[in-house]
Parts: structure tokens; sequence; C-alpha cells
């Protein structure tokens, strides 16, 4: 099969694909396309950037267009669950793209958008819906929204959906749907425990495996830039100095770290922005705009927005801090390289990280630290070369760092052999007149207590006279009025 018309789909979902300008269909398109036009659950695993949300949004296109829609109000015939904003306003999109030659209704259900719109569109009943597991949720328990003619679910990035801190909301959901249901579930990895609990919501499930479990694209050329957490600012823009860089985006671990790094990116003379968790629907979706613009090259994002981000002319995706979860680093690097396009992926690396990416290693199968390295310097940078200053005080401070190691080496050494002295450093003495006239009166009240203590036995010193004889009897109180008296 090398092309649409050869798996069975509808000829207006057809057309609207070559419309777009796609002759052929992708390997996992071939594979899953004919299964779920028979109405069979389907667990696809393929790389990013492959055509997964095509590969079921065509044949559910061409189902609901033989079968007809729905006409319950508050229902919907097809349920599609993402992680993330940004996957489910692409996925949205793309239903709107392939399904523009159908009269199908469909709406996206996200948090940080308004409530009454997504009621409003909902109300009468629709084909599609694209969801977030938290809004879904709230409009179910509202009463907005009613599971129950729902025929269709399909959790894409299976792998987050089913994640532990997802099960609650997936469990909740599914429990609403009628058990004869077609599920699907596309990702770009699939580890074996998710796996395991995907097989409690499928029956009479495909699996399509094009590659071994979270294998990167080939394409992308992968390097690793070791460099401390000090340096790694400068690091990053001599990376991005280099005039291959086109169309870059940095990943961090935080929030904070992302509105950091771009900052410091903007002080440096380069455009760029960030976008993360804690910024609102409207402000990711204008960064997104702009960066897909050109009017900034350089985005810097968290995890939550690696997956979802489809910008095409993306040259460079550069790691500033290596992912907890290995699986991450797949979808980050997936960012560049897309639809057989080429791409560079470099990492920035320091000591604390090495566990990081031996599991990275681990998963993907190579080692990243015996690649050759990105030479970033074979092109003209934009920057200029260091001053005489600069390469002085660089080369002060490498010498302060060395005579320090080697101080601490040496005390190691002392202390181990048992050699070691703790010296006292002389502070000084406080030659003051004042100092010298308290110093006389407190060493002769030290030396008359002393005398004192000796002379004293045991007996006298729980005796109830010796306890009170250093007390002076009460003096009268003197108030100057004279007595006067008879």
């Amino acid at each position: 099969m090398t092309n649409f018309n050869a798996l069975g789909l509808a000829k207006a979902v057809v057309q609207a694909v070559l419309s777009e300008g796609y002759d052929a269909p992708t390997p996992i398109q071939v594979k899953a396309i004919p299964f779920i036009i028979e109405g069979r659950d389907v667990v696809a695993v393929a790389q990013t950037g492959t055509g997964k949300t095509a590969a079921f949004l065509l044949p559910l296109l061409s189902r609901l267009d033989q079968i007809g829609g729905i006409s319950r109000p508050n229902c919907t015939s097809v349920l599609v669950l993402s992680p993330t904003r940004e996957l489910a306003t692409q996925i949205h999109q793309a239903i709107l793209i392939y399904g523009k030659n159908l009269r199908l209704r469909s709406a996206v259900i996200i948090g940080g958008a308004k409530s009454c719109v997504q009621i409003r569109k909902c109300a009468p009943g629709v084909d599609f819906l694209v969801a977030t597991p938290g809004r879904l949720l709230d409009h179910i328990r509202s009463g907005t929204i009613d599971l129950t003619s729902t025929r269709i679910v399909v959790l894409d990035e299976a792998d987050q959906m089913l994640d532990l801190g997802f099960m609650p909301a997936i469990r909740s959901i599914l429990s609403m749907i009628p058990g004869k249901r077609q599920t699907l579930l596309f990702s770009a990895t699939m580890p074996y425990q998710i796996r395991a609990l995907a097989k409690e919501f499928l029956t009479n499930t495909f699996e399509i495996e094009l590659l071994p479990d979270a294998v990167p694209i080939d394409l992308i050329r992968q390097s690793i830039v070791q460099a401390s957490r000090s340096n790694k600012g400068k690091t990053l823009i001599k990376i991005l100095s280099d005039v291959a860089v086109k169309r870059a985006i940095v990943f961090t671990r935080t929030k904070r770290a992302a509105d950091h790094i771009a900052r410091y990116l903007s002080n440096a003379g380069f455009e760029s922005d960030a976008i993360h968790g804690n910024r609102s629907h409207a402000q990711r979706e204008r960064v997104l705009k702009n960066f897909k613009a050109g009017k900034f090259r350089i985005l810097v994002a968290t995890d939550v927005a690696a997956r979802g981000i489809d910008v095409i002319g993306v040259t460079h995706v550069v790691n500033y801090e290596l992912p907890v979860v290995p699986e991450s680093y797949i979808h980050r690097i997936g960012r560049t390289g897309r639809a057989g396009a080429g791409g560079v992926a470099i990492s920035l690396v320091d000591n604390q990280e090495m566990e990081l990416l031996t599991a990275i290693e681990r998963l993907i199968g190579r080692s990243l630290l015996t690649d050759k390295a990105v030479d970033f310097c074979r092109h003209r940078s934009r920057l200029g070369r260091l001053t005489k200053k600069e390469v002085n005080c660089d080369r002060h401070r490498s010498v302060t760092n060395v005579r320090q190691v080697n101080d601490k080496n040496d005390l190691k050494q002392q202390i181990f052999a048992g050699n070691y002295q703790k010296q006292i450093k002389n502070r000084g003495v406080n030659r003051s007149k004042y100092a010298l006239k308290n110093g006389k009166r407190q060493k002769k009240l030290n030396n008359k207590n002393l005398q004192r203590t000796e002379c004293l036995n045991s007996n006298e010193l729980n005796s109830e006279i010796v306890r009170f004889a250093d007390r002076k009897p009460p003096q009268r109180q003197r108030t100057g009025i004279p007595f006067s008296g008879t």
C-alpha cells in the first residue's frame, strides 16, 4: 500500500490529506489505519514525528462519515485524551484540517480557557471531543458533558497518560464510558510496566511496534557537552551563536529555570521566550504562535511542553538539564528532525547528571559520550574573541581553583595519617587601658573565689550560714524625707 486510497479511507478525507501535500502514508499509518477501520483496539508504539496523530484521526473521520455522528446533547462519539494543552490544541487543529470536507462537529476542552465557551460548544453534542483529564472531569461533575454515548476512546501519548499520576483521572473517565467501546493507545514510548496497565482497558488488542522501545530517530545527530553548572550559561551562548542554528528549543527541568534562562539569553542579545505550566493558556498560545511565525528563534520550554510542540524548521534542540525520566529525552529531541528532516540534539551534562545520562544511554542502547561532539565553532561565531583581560582572569581563576584542590588533598592525607594538628590563629591582644583594668579586676575576683572555695569543706558548703554568707544585709531605703517623731 503506497497511497491513501488503498487504505480504505473516505474520499473526502483522502482529498483533504492530498490538499495538505501528503502523497504517501507513513509506516505507522499503513499498519494502524486498516485495523482501526475494522473497529479493533490498537496499541501503537512509534518514533516521534512519524505521523501518529494522523494514524488515528484519518480512520476515525472515515468511520464517523459512514456511521454518522452524534445527535444527543452534551455527548460525544469520539473522546481523545491528551496530557497537555498544546497537544490537545494541535490534535483539534488536525481534526479541522483533515475533516474540512465532512459535516462533523468538534470541540476542545483544556484548562486555562473559559468554561462558558466550552459548555456552549458541547451543548448541542459533538462528534470529536479533545480534552485534558482534569478539565474534562470538572465538566462531567458539573453535568455539562455526558460520556454514556461515547463509542471510541483515544489515549494519545499513552505512556504519560497511564502514568501513576494520571491513573485516578483515567480510571474515573473510563468507568463512565460503556464497556463496549474501541480503545486506541498511541505513544512514542511504551515501557513494559505501562503496557501491563494498558491491557486492563483493552480487549481484542492489536499491537504495533515499528522499532524497539524508545529508539530515537536516526536522522538526529546527538552529542554530549560536558560543562559544570556554573559554565552552562556560557556554553549555551556559544552553541546558539553558531550561524547554523536557525531555530532552537532549549529544555529545562523546572519552570523557574526556564524563565531564568530566557532572561539570560535576552540579556545576551538573543531573541527568546519561555513556555511552561505557570503561564496561562493565552500566553502559551501567543508564545507558540510567535515562535512559529519567526518573531524569535529560541524557545525555552519544560518537559510539560515537550509533547505537543510541532514547529517546522527546528534545527537544534539543547538539553540545558537532562530529564529525570529517560523517556522524556526521546520526546525532547523529537522536536527536531520531524517529517524526515535532519536535526541536532546537544545535551549539557555536569558531574551530578552522569547517572541520568547512563539511564538515557541504557534506554536508547548506545553511548553518547563516545560519539563525536558537535563542533559548534567550525562556523563563524557571532561573538567576538575574548579580550586579554578576560583570558588573564580565567587563567587566574583556574590556578586558584587548582591550589584550593591541592590544599584540600594535603589536609585529607594529614588527617588520614593522624599527623593533623589544628593551628590556632593569633587574633591579637587588646592593649587598651580599659581592657587591662577590667582584666586585672576579673583576675582578682577569680583568685578571691578560688581561695574561698579551697578553705571551705563539704559540710560548710551545705550549711545555710555559708549559703547566705556572701549576701549583704538589706539596707534601709533613703527617701530624703526627714523623720519627724514625737
